[in-house]
C-alpha cells in the first residue's frame, strides 16, 4: 500500500507546482489593482468559430490608450489568464498587455478579480465561470455589487 501512496503523492505534487496555483492576495478585489492593469475595458466576449480565438468588442475604455474596437484576447494555459466564456453579458474587464504582443492582445490576469459584469447600471463581481481561482471576488474590498457612477468614480481615483 505504501509503494501505491508514494507515487500517487509524488505525481499530485508535481501537477500543482506546474499548474496555476493562486496564493490567497489580500488585495485580489478589482479597485484594488486597477493601478496595475494596462487597461480596463467595457465590452462583450465572442468567439470566432472558425479559429476559435476570442476578443473582445469595445463598447468604452475606461483606463489605457486602446484605440480599436476590438482587442484580441490571450486565453487559459498554465500562466494564471482567464479563459472567457462567449455570453451575452456585457463584461468589464481589466487586462494587462501580453509580453509578446502582436498588435492588440491581452490577457486578464486570474489570480484576482479581473471580470466583472454589468447589468442594469449594476457592476456585479459574481460572473459565472470567471474569477473561479478565487474564493470571494470583489469589486472594492468589502462589496460584490456596486452602481456603475460609484464604480467609475473609484476607478478614476486610482488613475
Amino acid at each position: 500500500m505504501t509503494k501505491l501512496i508514494v507515487p500517487i503523492l509524488f505525481i499530485l505534487s508535481t501537477f500543482y507546482s506546474i499548474g496555476c496555483s493562486c496564493s490567497d492576495k489580500i488585495k485580489n478585489d478589482f479597485i484594488s489593482n486597477v493601478k496595475n492593469f494596462d487597461a480596463v475595458i467595457i465590452g462583450k466576449f465572442i468567439r470566432d468559430s472558425n479559429s476559435n480565438k476570442g476578443k473582445i468588442l469595445i463598447s468604452d475604455v475606461l483606463k489605457g490608450t486602446i484605440d480599436q474596437s476590438s482587442i484580441k484576447i490571450y486565453e487559459g494555459g498554465i500562466d494564471c489568464t482567464e479563459i472567457f466564456v462567449e455570453s451575452d453579458n456585457t463584461i468589464i474587464v481589466g487586462l494587462n498587455i501580453k509580453e509578446s504582443n502582436n498588435g492588440n492582445e491581452y490577457y486578464a490576469p486570474s489570480c484576482i478579480t479581473s471580470v466583472l459584469r454589468l447589468d442594469n447600471g449594476l457592476i456585479s463581481s459574481e460572473v459565472d465561470g470567471y474569477n473561479i481561482h478565487i474564493l470571494n471576488p470583489k469589486i472594492t474590498p468589502f462589496k460584490t455589487i456596486l452602481d456603475v457612477d460609484k464604480f467609475e468614480k473609484k476607478v478614476n481615483k486610482r488613475l
